[in-house]
């Protein structure tokens, strides 16, 4: 009987070593489905977890490292006062900014104030997101040894901020040059401290119209009041944009005192209080739903109003 106990009590010792070794086995055996990690998605439901995407701005950020070349560039030309050519023939259009175009009040001084700052100078450059415009010209914050040339330029007032997103390295650098131009009267700021038409007025401005922008220009618009006691004539003043690029010039208007008119950025019927951009419609809205600044000069080109947002 002794004997039986001890057979039966090894019989149970083998049966549980090979049920260890058979679910220690079935560990080890690959999951049917495949290899994939799952997770749950928001709705509650399985999903298959996807490869892994590297962060595209630690990519962008590493590159840039690469885009700041050293002090060993020479311009060969400059063609206006935001826009250089290397010795190599390359365009650079400097990054962040924006000068007066050639037909604008301070164009001469700020293409000047350009030459001073980088010719017969060795600079460097540095990259920024986007490194070409769409004219294929290289997009640009230039350096001497002694300036930031881009923010050199605001600073004295020949050049405004102009920030155009993903560039937005130096943003506040050239914002804050802005500011103190604008406070110091200097450049094209000038005609804000000793303006005659100080009672005209941009006063508001909605550059975010609901919906898509492009499909409802009239979303957006400018407004300009009259504070004076007496009606001015608008007839050629110029209302623009940071760019330049989009401008409205006033034909026939006049504003009468205490009141106000709005520009809507599309077409329409003009009247006292309601001016239209431009008939029919330009592809694109005016003013940039992330930052602008509104313009507003008379007839000899002095700037009377700004409004930047």
């Amino acid at each position: 009987m002794g004997s039986y106990f001890v057979l039966i009590k090894n019989k149970l010792f083998v049966l549980t070593l090979l049920s260890g070794i058979f679910f220690l086995i079935l560990a080890f055996i690959p999951n049917r489905e495949g290899d994939n990690p799952k997770k749950e998605n928001s709705e509650g439901r399985e999903a298959i977890q996807g490869p892994v995407i590297k962060n595209t701005e630690e990519e962008n950020t590493d590159s840039l490292k690469e885009e700041i070349t050293p002090f060993d560039l020479e311009i060969l030309e400059v063609i206006d006062g935001d826009t250089v050519v290397l010795q190599s023939g390359e365009k650079i259009r400097l990054l962040g900014i924006n000068t007066p175009e050639k037909d604008e009040p301070f164009s001469n001084e700020a293409t000047q104030k350009t030459k001073e700052l980088v010719l017969n100078k060795k600079i460097r450059m540095e990259l920024d997101i986007e490194q070409k415009d769409r004219y294929g010209r290289t997009l640009a914050y230039v350096f001497t040894e002694a300036f930031f040339v881009n923010e050199e330029l605001v600073k004295a007032g020949y050049a405004v901020s102009q920030t155009i997103p993903p560039n937005v390295k130096y943003q506040d650098k050239i914002l804050n040059a802005e500011r103190s131009s604008r406070s110091n009267c200097l450049g094209m700021w000038k005609d804000l401290c000793f303006k005659k038409d100080d009672c005209i007025k941009i006063s508001g401005l909605n550059p975010n119209a609901k919906g898509n922008d492009n499909l409802n220009k009239n979303g957006e618009w400018v407004k300009i009041a009259n504070s004076c006691s007496k009606e001015i004539s608008m007839n050629d003043w110029v209302l623009r944009d940071s760019s330049a690029s989009n401008r409205y010039v006033f034909k026939n208007f006049s504003l009468k005192s205490n009141k106000f008119v709005k520009i809507y950025s599309g077409c329409g019927l003009d009247s006292e209080s309601e001016l239209y951009w431009i008939c029919p419609e330009q592809k694109n809205a005016v003013w940039n739903n992330d930052g602008d600044h509104a313009f507003l000069n008379n007839s000899s080109g002095e700037l009377i109003s700004d409004f930047l947002y």
